[in-house]
């Protein structure tokens, strides 16, 4: 028989986790490559800077590691977040009155 327990399932899925993190390390390690040496800001008169200076603040691979195993992802918040809190607050008042 050709079945999974819940065990093996569970491992498999991290495993898939896991490798999708890696692909998307590989990615991300492409991408910076390519723009390191044109991505400047400027830092003064006629000097300029990378974005980026390293790899890690470009994409922590930790902190993706990390989020795959554990399952510890913040919620992403964005400048509407809290403007739809207040609409949907405001629209349970009034159908309360």
């Amino acid at each position: 028989m050709d079945r999974l327990t819940i065990r093996q399932y569970r491992i498999m899925l991290d495993a898939l986790k896991l490798q999708n993190v890696d692909r998307d390390f590989y990615s991300h390690w492409v991408a910076y490559l390519s723009f390191a040496a044109k991505s400047t800001r400027k830092s003064g008169r006629g000097k300029s800077k990378p974005v980026y200076s390293t790899f890690k603040k470009f994409y922590d691979y930790e902190k993706e590691v990390d989020k795959a195993v554990n399952g510890t992802e913040k919620p992403k918040t964005d400048r509407f977040t809290g403007l739809a809190h207040y609409l949907h607050e405001r629209a349970e008042e009034q159908e309360g009155s």
